[in-house]
């Protein structure tokens, strides 16, 4: 399997004039992967946001500078940016460049539950396929979650406030 990465050694110095060449994403692109790479771009950077790793405002590289540090076409850089931007998850200045959007909590959970749901879906689809039952795939998915918040994965603290109730004061 050929592994295509940004790397932060490739954006540096390009002296691309006039470009926004922000910091290298880290994205990783699969040729082997049946998603193009326009959309293992739109999921990756979703993860990126949703999770906090890319904050409100950060600067993303151009289109140019991406497609140049992942080595696709400008095409599918742009189609990535302009569906990410249709998912309010990215804002364009034109002549600015383009932004993290400031997602408020509703907003952010409302994403985050669909990008939850999509990545459950295809799981679930793709185990289903192998013949588990539906139930069989309950007791699995218990199973982990268990395991997580044995581990101490699953913090109530890490729940947005909107998640909380208001008798918590969360909302």
């Amino acid at each position: 399997i050929v592994m295509i990465h940004s790397h932060p050694t490739r954006a540096a110095g390009s002296g691309e004039s006039g470009s926004h060449e922000g910091p290298a994403l880290p994205i990783v692109l699969d040729p082997a992967q049946p998603e193009p790479f326009y959309q293992q771009i739109v999921d990756q950077v979703r993860q990126l946001v949703l999770t906090g790793r890319l904050p409100p405002g950060f600067a993303l590289p151009s289109v140019r500078v991406l497609a140049s540090q992942l080595g696709t076409s400008v095409m599918t850089t742009r189609r990535a940016y302009d569906e990410l931007e249709r998912a309010g998850l990215i804002v364009t200045r034109q002549g600015t460049g383009s932004f993290v959007a400031s997602l408020g909590p509703e907003e952010r959970r409302r994403h985050l539950e669909a990008y939850a749901l999509g990545v459950l879906g295809e799981t679930v689809e793709r185990l289903l396929a192998t013949g588990l039952s539906g139930d069989e795939l309950r007791r699995l998915l218990e199973t982990v979650l268990e395991k997580k918040a044995g581990a101490g994965w699953a913090r109530p603290e890490s729940r947005p406030p909107s998640s909380r109730s208001r008798e918590e004061g969360g909302a």
